[in-house]
């Protein structure tokens, strides 16, 4: 093998691995990246969740409420008559 094949490739292997060490640098960043974002997805389903719990819980105690104050109106109306 001539010099100058050898001397390109050697330059050729040398860039090959250095792109492999930046590629295998980008897949680590896009990883982490990809990571950060599942967890940010994951907390914002998990809030939106626990909201509509929330306001399902509202709801309940609201109609448990009116419910309680119809029973008291039968009751005074009741009370009443006897």
């Amino acid at each position: 093998m001539r010099e100058q094949d050898r001397s390109v490739l050697l330059n050729r292997q040398r860039r090959t691995g250095s792109m492999d060490l930046l590629e295998a640098e980008q897949r680590q960043k896009e990883n982490e990246y990809l990571i950060q974002q599942h967890s940010r997805l994951s907390t914002s389903a998990a809030l939106n969740e626990m909201l509509s719990f929330k306001k399902e819980l509202e709801k309940s105690e609201q109609k448990r409420q009116q419910l309680v104050e119809k029973l008291e109106v039968k009751q005074n109306k009741k009370s009443k008559v006897d």
